[in-house]
């Protein structure tokens, strides 16, 4: 872990042009307005304040500029090198803090009596952060360059239309947002540059009511947006969902309210979020980022499912595009923590992680869910995220159909879905399903032992676009979905494609022999029904020793394809492998990574399906002499088949 920058507060602003570029801000040792640039590659932080002077014990009135504790740190969004920052007045480089320039006035209130030392002439601390009057909020227009927004903690707006060189007053009246108010964050719209929402709060000031904000035309005119959210439930944040205009989320002192008609109504959106102040929000990537209070984030994955369906229809959003990935590896568990697992009611157990570093993992013994750990998120679903709605009146089955680019079905999922495929949820409501980018595998087998997880998937998909199908009520809804490649992989296209054919082809086989087996089975187990139903008849000696002639022909091929069920006590693996086994090997040994199949691989699967193709010709033949045979001499002596 490497300490990028910042302290225990302070703004931190990523270059989007290059990740590896952060710049944060923190009050360090009481100098106000610190800012730091760090390089990642070279894991150095260079100071590139715009007035690096120490103001620890002075009063605000003795600074030369007044940078707030968290003063705003803003990259342009139209040039990353343009970076922006805060006190009384906002300063601006356009050489990534190489060299300043001053581009307004004093945007605040500047009031003499709120300007001594901080704490009073009581407590007096003057830590050369804890200082009124600064511009608190900030922000660029992300449709116009150098349309500026600035909002003060002392409850003032301006706005500057030609890049700083002048400001106007654009703050709302009185009956809108009472004097003094802080002004919490500033959201230019992303679809309108005259457009601009706020959040507000005066909690200091002993009045807990929501303030949020928005204008239409620049400023000229605003109008409260608080209709839905608790009376005493003041607000810090409000932001934009991307592609849905009107979509907003607003974070409270105690969670998170979420508005499809642009601020006119909103809705607690809590899910499993407890209950604490949210600070600062984010849509990056489609996903809901939050900041806590409690120095935690919390992320909703994929906001697509936030927007509106619109009223008792059957809906299907376009999913976001979805990366083709796989898994990177697997924890070790320790011996100890093996040990422990099957020891303790609640253990608290090490894993050995691949790179050395430990984990602490919290899981209650025996209840068979995964490991849980105590000391790190969880991930976001891998795939491609559907959310759907369904209208009130719908009955019947839902089914989703994946469909490639030339129109053939890459897969196929059901609310009524047996085995180990997933199952569509078909009630009335919104939900999300989780295809993970691969095409269907190969039936169970029979009466083996239950097929592991992913067991019913086959290869992953190759990038490319595709289509999902939503069928439900007797209607349907078509959405594309996008599917693209990881971008750590250098894998020729042409490769994946092989790989994919390669490990259909191996999956076809492997369908064909287990649904061989599987008849072969059934035949085997109606057989032998039938000789128990002519046990102690004068029948049973004209009839029984065919049955077992017939049974065992059955048994012996089709054991040459699949390995029958262990004996009791005997690991299946203790039994010799068949061809399903080295199918399903090779199968496996093919998908492992993003590279077409070896010369080897290709051999190997050339004999095995001659091998199979042979025995599941013997096997059909032997099916079907079984059944005439056993038939006609049942029928022959007058037995009723049942």
């Amino acid at each position: 872990i490497y300490e990028v920058g910042g302290a225990e507060s302070g703004y931190v602003a990523v270059n989007p042009a290059d990740p590896a570029i952060v710049y944060a801000g923190s009050s360090g040792g009481g100098e106000g307005g610190r800012l730091t640039r760090y390089d990642h590659r070279t894991r150095q932080r260079r100071e590139v304040s715009a007035w690096p002077q120490r103001t620890a014990g002075l009063p605000a009135e003795g600074y030369k500029w007044r940078f707030q504790w968290t003063a705003p740190i803003h990259l342009s969004p139209h040039d990353p090198a343009t970076v922006y920052s805060c006190a009384n007045v906002v300063f601006r480089s356009r050489d990534e803090g190489e060299t300043w320039e001053r581009i307004s006035p004093d945007l605040t209130r500047n009031d003499a009596q709120k300007l001594g030392p901080s704490g009073g002439p009581l407590t007096p601390d003057h830590t050369g952060v804890e200082v009124y009057c600064t511009v608190f909020a900030f922000a660029e227009s992300p449709r116009v360059e150098g349309l500026l927004w600035a909002g003060s903690d002392d409850g003032l707006i301006h706005v500057s239309r030609d890049a700083g060189a002048t400001w106007d007053d654009v703050t709302p009246p009185r009956t809108l947002l009472p004097d003094w108010a802080l002004i919490s964050t500033i959201t230019p719209s992303v679809h309108d540059p005259d457009t601009v929402y706020v959040a507000a709060t005066r909690y200091k000031w002993d009045d807990r009511a929501p303030y949020l904000l928005k204008t239409r035309d620049g400023g000229r005119t605003w109008h409260a947006i608080t209709a839905g959210i608790a009376p005493e439930d003041f607000t810090r944040v409000i932001r934009e969902v991307p592609g849905q205009p009107g979509c907003l989320v607003a974070g409270t002192e105690s969670g998170v309210y979420l508005s499809w008609d642009d601020g006119e109504r909103w809705r607690r959106l809590q899910l499993n979020l407890p209950i604490v102040p949210i600070h600062d929000a984010v849509i990056h990537d489609d996903d809901l980022i939050v900041a806590t209070h409690g120095r935690g984030f919390w992320i909703l994955d994929d906001v697509t499912g936030l927007r509106d369906p619109g009223q008792d229809s059957l809906c299907l959003f376009i999913p976001k595009p979805a990366v083709r990935l796989r898994p990177s590896g697997r924890l070790r568990w320790s011996k100890e923590a093996l040990t422990n697992v099957g020891r303790l009611a609640h253990p608290t157990i090490v894993l050995e992680a691949p790179a050395g570093d430990s984990h602490y993992l919290v899981e209650q013994a025996n209840t068979g869910e995964a490991p849980r750990f105590a000391d790190q998120g969880q991930n976001p679903a891998d795939g491609a995220v559907l959310h759907y709605v369904l209208p009130p009146d719908v009955s019947g089955p839902v089914s989703l159909t994946i469909r490639d680019e030339a129109g053939e079905i890459v897969r196929t999922f059901s609310s009524e879905s047996q085995g180990k495929e997933r199952t569509l949820a078909a009630d009335p409501g919104a939900h999300a399903f989780v295809w993970n980018l691969r095409h269907v595998g190969p039936p169970p087998l029979g009466d083996t032992e239950a097929p592991a997880d992913g067991e019913a998937d086959g290869a992953l998909v190759v990038p490319g676009t595709y289509q999902a199908e939503l069928q439900a009520a007797g209607r349907t809804a078509r959405v594309p979905v996008t599917v693209v490649a990881d971008p750590r992989v250098s894998t020729a296209f042409e490769h994946l494609v092989a790989q994919r054919d390669f490990v259909q082809s191996v999956v076809q086989t492997l369908t064909g022999l287990r649904q061989t087996v599987t008849r072969a089975r059934e035949v085997r187990d109606r057989a032998r029904a039938w000789a128990r139903q002519i046990e102690g008849t004068p029948y049973r000696d004209t009839v029984d020793g065919l049955i077992a002639d017939r049974v065992a022909r059955i048994e012996e091929l089709a054991s040459r394809l699949a390995r029958p069920p262990a004996p009791r006590g005997l690991r299946p693996m203790a039994l010799s492998p068949r061809l399903e086994d080295q199918l399903t090997y090779l199968r496996s040994i093919a998908d492992t990574a993003d590279y077409r199949p070896t010369a080897a691989m290709q051999r190997l699967y050339q004999e095995c399906s001659r091998d199979v193709e042979r025995v599941v010709g013997e096997l059909e033949a032997a099916i079907a002499v079984t059944t005439r045979d056993v038939t006609d001499a049942l029928t022959a002596q007058g037995i009723p088949l049942v």
